[in-house]
């Protein structure tokens, strides 16, 4: 007979002994010999899955990361053009696209950008926050430069800003900080630019709610900011408030709109 097993920490102790009386009654009369037709607990329960044994387990996790370096690869990212193309095509359209919003400035951006190509300038190299920040920009700047009707330069700067939005899901789960809030405005910026209402709701937004963390964060981890990053602080706070201004109105617009159209129509 199988002994039967019972969790630990039964509420009514009584119960608990009474179960604990009759297993052993129960075993003091059992047949010393056990039939062949039987299972054994240990054949019947194992204790570990095949896959966690020791060689099977390094096997399967190794099989595992490969899978998922491989589904990371499959994002097929659009390269960027060369750097030198690059650095001169964002020097010439950066006054152009910061006119309104100036979120960073010219040095800190190229700084970021040969630091991408110096890394790898084919995808993040584990830097999200970084790569969405070049490829928003790459696109910004493109566009900016770009005459009406050239489809095939829109589909170009389309791909590159899209190079961004594939790493939303790590910017939204990562510890905020100032490179990831200046990625999301930048990103917001060329959603506003190509008209897509409800992505710059959402990339204004989240810029505006890391700031708010990480306001919020700095008392915990006796956070300082450096003399340098303070005008990149007060421009990042600068961008982000007009932009929740822009989105407050638009959303508010389209209530109006929503409500105007429920109402019903006067006889």
């Amino acid at each position: 007979m199988i002994s039967r097993v019972f969790p630990t920490g039964l509420a009514d102790e009584n119960l608990q002994e009474g179960v604990i009386n009759n297993s052993i009654s129960e075993r003091s009369t059992a047949p010393t010999i056990l039939d062949s037709s039987q299972v054994t607990i240990n054949n019947r329960f194992p204790m570990f899955p095949e896959f966690l044994l020791p060689g099977a387990f390094e096997e399967t996790m190794n099989k595992y990361k490969t899978a998922i370096a491989e589904g990371i690869a499959a994002r097929n990212y659009t390269p960027l053009l060369p750097l030198h193309i690059s650095r001169r095509l964002i020097e010439n359209s950066f006054a152009e696209i910061m006119a309104e919003i100036q979120f960073m400035s010219l040095a800190h951006f190229v700084a970021h950008l040969e630091e991408h190509f110096a890394d790898n300038s084919h995808d993040p190299s584990g830097n999200y926050s970084r790569w969405a920040l070049v490829n928003a920009m790459m696109a910004l700047a493109i566009q900016s430069k770009t005459a009406p009707g050239s489809q095939a330069i829109v589909d170009i700067t389309h791909r590159i800003y899209e190079n961004a939005t594939k790493v939303l899901p790590e910017l939204r789960l990562q510890e905020p900080h100032l490179l990831s809030i200046q990625a999301f405005l930048a990103m917001a910026c060329f959603a506003r630019e190509v008209g897509n209402v409800s992505a710059f709701v959402m990339l204004a937004t989240s810029a505006s709610r890391q700031l708010e963390l990480l306001t919020v964060s700095w008392p915990s981890k006796d956070r300082v900011i450096v003399s340098e990053e303070v005008e990149q602080f007060e421009q990042a706070y600068k961008a982000a408030s007009v932009f929740e201004t822009c989105v407050r109105a638009l959303l508010n617009t389209n209530g109006a709109m929503c409500e105007g159209q429920t109402q019903p129509a006067e006889s």
